[in-house]
This record gives structure tokens, sequence and C-alpha cells, in this order.
């Protein structure tokens, strides 16, 4: 009977830690159309070195080898702080996750190509996990989203020419 009540007790806690988890993170989501194919699309996703040229808060990154999952960069932000990135999950021309460490947690970005009748469409999913949600307002502004479609549009701009 101890078991039990120590085992319904664990897991009442577990699923408490899981739902406050959750509820400190904020998502910001925002998707493009282009003419662009996937397989071009995918190429500017994973080309680390040009990041810069649609990204205004990327000055430069270092990358060595081929973009694969469990690999790390570095970045250096416009603000000049240098980040370390990690790609947390990779599936090689669809979708990856890129996670940097940031104050109080984790920063997470989700990029996804799929293809259109036209050409293709591009997600960016920005979200923070961390002690506070508030931490990440402070550093990226209540309305990412807006940030996530600028850069989308130049990355649109690029492929289209």
């Amino acid at each position: 009977m101890k078991i039990a009540t120590l085992s319904g007790i664990c897991m009442f806690l577990c699923f408490t830690i899981q739902g406050q988890a959750t509820s400190n993170s904020k998502n910001f989501t925002s998707t493009i159309e282009t003419t662009a194919n996937v397989a071009t699309a995918w190429k500017m996703l994973t080309n680390t070195s040009e990041w810069k040229a649609w990204d205004s808060e990327i000055v430069d990154t270092k990358y060595e080898g081929l973009f694969q999952e469990k690999s790390t960069g570095t970045l250096i932000t416009s603000s000049g702080k240098i980040k370390e990135f990690k790609i947390a999950s990779l599936e090689n021309g669809k979708t990856y996750v890129l996670k940097y460490k940031v104050s109080s947690g984790m920063l997470f970005v989700k990029r996804t190509v799929v293809a259109t009748g036209t050409g293709s469409a591009i997600t960016e999913e920005v979200w923070f996990k961390g002690i506070s949600g508030k931490t990440f307002k402070k550093y990226y502004g209540d309305d990412y989203t807006t940030t996530i479609q600028t850069k989308l549009s130049a990355l649109k701009q690029l492929m289209e020419g």
C-alpha cells in the first residue's frame, strides 16, 4: 500500500513539473512561401556560413563538417555576443532544431521546409524553455514573430533573386 501511494505521489509530481516547464515556454512561429524548390530552400537553411546574409541578428558563424545532428557551431550576434549552438535534431531535407544556451534556460529554433504547388514553404518556430518566460521577453521582445518574418523575407529574396 505504501509503495502504491509513493508511486502515485511521484507520478503527480512528475506531471506537475512537466506542466510547469510547458507554462514557462514562449513560442513564436512564422511561415513564408517561396518559388524556390525544397532542395534550394534546404541548402540555404543549412548553409551556416550564409545565415548572416538573411539573418540580421548574425554577424558571423563558425561551423565545420557536415550539417548533422548533435554537431555544434558558434555564431556572433549583432550585439557582439558569442553563442554556441547545437543541432538538437535533424530530419535531412525537411527539418532541424537548433539549441542555444541563454540566461536562465535554453532557446530552440526549429526550421522546416515543405513542398508546395509553386515551390516551398519555410517555417521557423522559436521557443524558450527555462526558469522564466520573462527572460525571453527581456532579450527577444514580446512579439518575436515580426523578427522571424523579417528574416524569412530576407531569405526568400535571396532565393528568388
